[in-house]
């Protein structure tokens, strides 16, 4: 006996759609999926350069005091501190007393060359040789007074030769024949100084005093000089007194104008003055 199936019409009708729309679905999953391009890396844009920036250059100025009886005190391993400093451009190694080395045989001149030449390298290049010496003649090989001719130095010269834009006018207590304001001015006139340094050497001679007005005569003394030299006149150097007796009107100017008051000598200033 056979089995035979009848579907109903309208099914019948919808076999061959829904094969039809198989078909084609089938048909639409083979085609390949199209590729999406890569989007580029977004450009970082360049930073140009600032025109108004400048390279950082050093400004500072060290000076080391010093005459015969006390080279040995400027010490070397200082002067190397010194020159690693970053914001320090010159180290000036000032010869303080020239006519104090005509007193000396030349067996005592031969210690001169071979001290200052251990100064001299502590510090290249930042340091340069400031003031004079003044020898007897044949005091000292020719040879050594080219070498210090050629740090900066002058030898048996009447007048200590100005390097570049900085002029050392040492004083101190009845020491001020350097910087009467005469003198500073005619400095100040030229338009190449830049600073002129008030150095202040034999500080501890200071401590002597014991009247606060003598301290306000010379802080006036000084104003004077210090107004002479139109804003290229500085302070250099550390004022000591007796604990107590400086008026503090007094202390404040002397440190608003490059001086230090009681301070103990740092190592990067370590000149031990008498």
């Amino acid at each position: 006996m056979k089995l035979k199936q009848i579907l109903p019409y309208k099914l019948r009708r919808m076999i061959p759609m829904i094969c039809m729309a198989g078909a084609t679905i089938l048909t639409s999953c083979e085609k390949p999926i199209p590729e999406v391009p890569d989007k580029p890396d977004p450009e970082v844009p360049e930073v140009p350069d600032n025109p108004d920036t400048e390279p950082y250059v050093p400004t500072k100025i060290e000076i080391l005091s010093f005459n015969f009886s006390n080279m040995n005190e400027v010490e070397t391993e200082n002067i190397s501190k010194i020159a690693a400093d970053s914001t320090v451009k010159t180290i000036y190694l000032n010869s303080m007393t020239p006519d104090y080395y005509l007193v000396y045989t030349t067996d005592d001149l031969t210690k001169v060359r071979p001290i200052l030449q251990e100064m001299v390298d502590a510090g290249k290049p930042k340091t340069v040789g400031y003031g004079g010496f003044n020898f007897q003649p044949g005091g000292i090989p020719p040879e050594d007074s080219l070498w210090m001719v050629e740090q900066g130095w002058t030898v048996n010269q009447p007048q200590v030769k100005i390097p570049g834009k900085d002029v050392i006018l040492n004083c101190g207590r009845s020491r001020h024949s350097q910087i009467q304001p005469d003198s500073i001015k005619y400095h100040a006139q030229n338009p190449d100084i830049q600073n002129i340094f008030l150095n202040l050497i034999y500080s501890r001679e200071y401590l002597s005093w014991t009247d606060a007005e003598r301290i306000t005569e010379e802080r006036n003394f000084l104003e004077t000089s210090i107004k002479a030299g139109n804003g290229k006149a500085k302070g250099y150097g550390n004022f000591q007194f007796q604990p107590g007796l400086i008026k503090p009107a007094d202390s404040t100017w002397f440190v608003e104008n490059g001086w230090t008051v009681n301070k103990q000598l740092q190592d990067i200033q370590n000149v031990k003055q008498r």
